[in-house]
């Protein structure tokens, strides 16, 4: 089979669901169709206009909403997980992760106590992000990596 440039630029922008306007349609509904399609969305927490991965969103779904994300959290049509990089990926790709989590937890140590800690936190307050828990360490954090006690936990059990 040969495909001519045009040809493959035309494939390529449809697979993506940049061909044509609305491609999967409008709403909620839409936006579930567009992660099954693309199969992965990566979460990027870098926000100059709005998040990066909602600029994905918004150039495939019309009347696309961020609250779309957490309802189908909810619904579990998608989940939130490291891929290569922190991502929204299909719930029926669900399976394909667990070889991962079960790997990621069982060579990294975690701190009972405070894991227990955190989750009593998480439980009386709520959703919280790593900002939300100090620093016990007293370590001197210098590079990217060098994470907190609570970061760290927080990592386990995600």
């Amino acid at each position: 089979m040969e495909l001519t440039q045009s040809d493959a630029r035309k494939l390529f922008l449809k697979q993506q669901g940049l061909l044509r306007d609305n491609e999967f349609g409008r709403g909620k509904n839409a936006t579930n169709k567009a992660i099954q399609r693309l199969s992965y969305v990566q979460i990027d927490t870098i926000s100059v206009i709005n998040r990066a991965h909602e600029h994905v969103l918004y150039n495939r779904v019309a009347n696309y909403n961020p609250t779309h994300l957490e309802s189908l959290v909810q619904e579990r049509e998608i989940f939130e997980y490291w891929s290569h990089a922190a991502a929204f990926l299909p719930f029926k790709d669900y399976r394909y992760s667990l070889p991962v989590m079960k790997g990621f937890r069982s060579t990294r140590q975690c701190d009972e106590n405070l894991k227990a800690k955190v989750l009593a936190r998480i439980h009386s307050e709520g959703p919280l992000q790593s900002r939300d828990f100090e620093d016990t360490s007293g370590r001197k954090r210098g590079g990217w990596w060098e994470w907190k006690p609570a970061k760290r936990v927080l990592e386990h059990l995600f």
